[in-house]
């Protein structure tokens, strides 16, 4: 129950971060910020300890904040699961290194990018031979 927790905090937190930085023109951080504080404000008010929740969330929101011109809520959704992943599995063996949170989000979104610049590269190769047969 707690993974599943934690990578819906880390998607709602990727998803809401991404959509209002880029439609309800806030900033990228103006968003991650207010939004983590409202996230952990309902938590903190529903009685649920707000701390584990709330670091994924914020996490996620860093994914959130990815350029529009580079991501699409797809790609956002795959880094947002991405990074939820490396929560779960690489946080606990670098707990009290700052910045753990940004790294594991930096993680996602580059093998994201990574990985849509691999396909678009095999579908360009592709394309070409099609058309000669």
């Amino acid at each position: 129950m707690t993974v599943i927790l934690i990578f819906t905090s880390s998607l709602l937190g990727a998803w809401l971060t991404y959509f209002i930085s880029h439609h309800a023109k806030f900033t990228p951080v103006r968003a991650s910020s207010l939004l983590t504080l409202l996230f952990y404000c309902v938590l903190y008010l529903l009685g649920v300890a707000p701390d584990v929740w709330a670091a994924a969330f914020f996490g996620g929101s860093f994914v959130g904040m990815s350029a529009p011109h580079r991501f699409g809520m797809m790609a956002v959704t795959v880094a947002g699961s991405l990074f939820a992943a490396c929560y779960e599995v690489l946080l606990p063996f670098i707990a009290g290194v700052g910045g753990a949170l940004g790294v594991s989000a930096f993680l996602s979104v580059a093998a994201v990018h990574l990985l849509t610049r691999l396909l678009a590269k095999m579908k360009a190769k592709e394309s070409p031979s099609q058309s000669t047969h």
